[in-house]
């Protein structure tokens, strides 16, 4: 399973629209930002896949 995960990932696996699922990447993104870490800038966004279950209060499959 890959470490990050991207809007169009999670898009699918909540069943939500795309640009609703960017905005909670990009939510992720700034949080990393704010405590000081490095945040990869791809051109999809991605965001690491547990900050973004933790975030919305869901545990990932294992």
């Amino acid at each position: 399973m890959n470490l990050l995960i991207d809007k169009h990932e999670l898009a699918e696996l909540l069943g939500i629209p795309k640009r609703a699922a960017a905005k909670i990447i990009n939510r992720v993104n700034y949080e990393l930002k704010q405590e000081g870490r490095y945040v990869i800038e791809t051109k999809t966004p991605k965001a690491p896949r547990q900050r973004v279950f933790e975030l919305l209060g869901l545990e990932e499959e294992k």
